[in-house]
C-alpha cells in the first residue's frame, strides 16, 4: 500500500467521527457506490424499523404547542455510521448505503406528500 495515502497531513484522509444533521448529509454531496457494493435490499420490516424508531424519538419530545424552534432543540437520533471516501466530486459509500438510501427515500416521500398537501390546501 501507497503510505502517502494515508497521510495525516491531507485533511481529506482524516476519520471524521462528528455527528451530522440529515441536512448536512444531503446538502451539496454526491454520493457514489463501487461496483462490488451490494444492489439495495432492504424490505419492508427493516424501512419499518427505521420509520418505528424515528417516529419513536421525535413523538417522546413532540408536544401540540411546540414550533419548529423548539423541534429543532429535540434529541438527535443517531442513524448509525456513515462511511465514505473521497473522489473528485463524489463521496463513495462504504457503508450504511441501506440507511442511506433508505433515508433519502423518506425524505423523497415526504416531499410529495406536503407538495401534496400544499396543492390541494
Amino acid at each position: 500500500m501507497n503510505k502517502a495515502a494515508f497521510s495525516t497531513n491531507d485533511r481529506q484522509d482524516r476519520i471524521d467521527g462528528r455527528g451530522h444533521t440529515v441536512r448536512e448529509l444531503f446538502t451539496g454531496r454526491r454520493y457514489g457506490l463501487e461496483h462490488y457494493q451490494r444492489e439495495y435490499d432492504w424490505s419492508r420490516t427493516h424501512v419499518g424499523d427505521l420509520l418505528h424508531d424515528l417516529s419513536g424519538r421525535f413523538l417522546e419530545q413532540w408536544r401540540a404547542d411546540h414550533d419548529r424552534e423548539d423541534v429543532a432543540g429535540y434529541r438527535p437520533y443517531f442513524l448509525g455510521p456513515f462511511v465514505t471516501y473521497p473522489a473528485p466530486g463524489v463521496s463513495y459509500l462504504v457503508d450504511g448505503q441501506q440507511r442511506l438510501t433508505s433515508l433519502l427515500l423518506l425524505l423523497i416521500h415526504l416531499r410529495h406528500r406536503l407538495t401534496d398537501y400544499e396543492d390541494h390546501a
